[in-house]
């Protein structure tokens, strides 16, 4: 879900308004599009962030998940374990632009 709430640079630019942390946020983002030569870029954390205090930018569905924890390559994977009594509530398909709207609600003050 995280993979599919992109910034660009541009749309960082109001966060400068913000705080020194916000400023910092940006001054991150800016090395990662500067150095790797992004367009737009994932807001991983970010976008878990809001989504915790602001759940109704997503469409929560009830899955029952894994995590393996047998040594291997897979270590650490989440796994969906189908037909099983659901565990956990998963953001699948996260609201972008009420992201987005949120987190220039809280960089750009």
């Amino acid at each position: 879900a995280t993979h599919q709430v992109l910034l660009s640079q541009k749309e960082l630019l109001p966060w400068r308004k913000g705080d020194a942390k916000a400023n910092l946020v940006v001054d991150l983002y800016d090395i990662m599009f500067e150095t790797w030569g992004l367009k737009t870029a994932e807001i991983f954390d970010l976008t878990a962030a809001v989504l915790m205090v602001q759940p109704e930018a997503c469409d929560f569905q009830p899955l029952h998940l894994e995590v393996i924890t047998d040594e291997g390559p897979t270590l650490g994977q989440t796994v969906v374990v189908p037909d099983a009594e659901p565990n956990v509530y998963v953001c699948l398909e996260p609201n972008g632009d009420q992201v987005k709207q949120h987190l220039d609600a809280t960089f750009s003050r």
